[in-house]
């Protein structure tokens, strides 16, 4: 058989060569008898607009979800998931709070160059508690906000999504003593990049948002809202932290993690940072792969891997076979109506907040799934009397 060499990856040229590799791989699989790999999986990772994805539902194939905002996998619709949602046989937990951190050599040296008081920066997603909390504080002391909300400084203190993220954090934040490291939204495992923000730039985070973060940081290292029956008691012990050089330094002196976190792994830790990595990695170097898989600790090794294994070789069908009755109704819409389909299900769910409520919704199974549309075009007779 004749070996392709891999070309200079000249525009065109590298997917030329992919394709010819495929149909090689192919053509040989069927000379030896070898058993057809399943289709790839479809990996969706947008955030706020998943009636786009609506069109694919049809295809037979696996679909994984991929996503670092604070939002419940839907797993009649998915297959595996990799978000912030709790571990398990389907979902791969993901959170903001794995990046490491060294411990702050020198706090005092750290303490003399506050020169500012307090930082806070917010880009959109307004949240009430959140904008609530800085007008609390800042009748105290002046609050910067170098954001687009609440904006109060003639200057951006630092962009988000950037290569050197960690280190424009750092040179915006080092001047002020606390940083406000509040969530968009209220979870119980969701924890985004501000809290190891805020710590990474020598400053003592005011946090809100996951119940559960003292799972994740040290709750000596910053000041949780959720140890406060108010806001106005929260923003009166900052002032009580801010007046007390050696209260501050308590926190500002403290690491980040305990040891129990960084001993028992409370802070997951991960041999493959997304889905994509695996998926080419097991397509490429499935050798090393399964040596990464093997390491994990054996409670991981039989949940998530497992499955995944299981749906990437065929041994498992993907949700889209097994709902057959979800998958033939789909197919006879066109794609317009398949996203408004799922555009519905996903505001009745809570994935996506219809604008005109308050995001809190009352879900029950017919409401949700399957759409009532499905029995308009399946039971052409009206002798379909089931509606589960």
């Amino acid at each position: 058989m004749v070996m392709l060499k891999e070309p200079a990856r000249l525009p065109g040229v590298l997917q030329v060569w992919k394709k010819a590799s495929q149909a090689l791989g192919r053509a040989r699989a069927g000379l030896l008898g070898l058993p057809a790999l399943p289709p790839k999986p479809l990996i969706f990772r947008a955030a706020a607009r998943f009636s786009d994805e609506g069109r694919d539902w049809h295809v037979l194939t696996s679909k994984f979800l991929e996503l670092d905002e604070n939002i419940t996998p839907d797993f009649e619709c998915y297959d595996l998931a990799h978000t912030t949602a709790l571990s398990h046989a389907r979902n791969w937990h993901f959170s903001g709070a794995r990046r490491p951190m060294a411990p702050l050599a020198d706090a005092h040296s750290a303490l003399r160059q506050k020169t500012k008081f307090c930082a806070f920066v917010c880009h959109y997603h307004p949240s009430r508690t959140r904008n609530r909390f800085v007008e609390i504080l800042s009748r105290s002391m002046r609050v910067e906000a170098g954001g687009r909300v609440m904006r109060s400084v003639n200057y951006d203190l630092g962009p988000r999504f950037v290569a050197d993220f960690i280190e424009t954090v750092m040179q915006s934040y080092r001047p002020y003593k606390f940083v406000i490291a509040f969530e968009n939204s209220l979870s119980l495992h969701y924890a985004s990049e501000k809290l190891w923000g805020a710590i990474h730039a020598d400053a003592v985070p005011i946090y809100w948002g996951n119940a559960n973060i003292a799972d994740y940081f040290n709750p000596e290292r910053f000041i949780n809202a959720f140890d406060f029956d108010t806001l106005e008691s929260l923003a009166r012990h900052v002032m009580r932290v801010h007046e007390n050089d050696e209260l501050y330094l308590r926190y500002l002196s403290a690491p980040s993690q305990t040891s129990r976190q960084k001993n028992d792994g409370v802070v997951t830790r991960s041999f493959y940072q997304c889905l994509s990595d695996m998926n080419r990695d097991f397509s490429i170097r499935p050798k090393a792969f399964f040596a990464s898989w093997q390491q994990l600790r054996p409670a991981r090794r039989k949940g998530f891997f497992d499955t995944y294994l299981r749906l990437v070789t065929g041994r498992k069908l993907p949700l889209a076979q097994r709902r057959m009755f979800h998958r033939e109704c789909l197919s006879r819409f066109a794609d317009a109506e398949c996203r408004r389909i799922f555009l519905e299900r996903s505001i009745a769910t809570g994935v996506v907040c219809n604008a005109a409520s308050s995001g809190r919704q009352r879900v029950t199974r017919w409401q949700t799934w399957p759409h009532p549309a499905f029995y308009e075009v399946v039971d052409m007779d009206g002798r379909l009397d089931v509606r589960v």
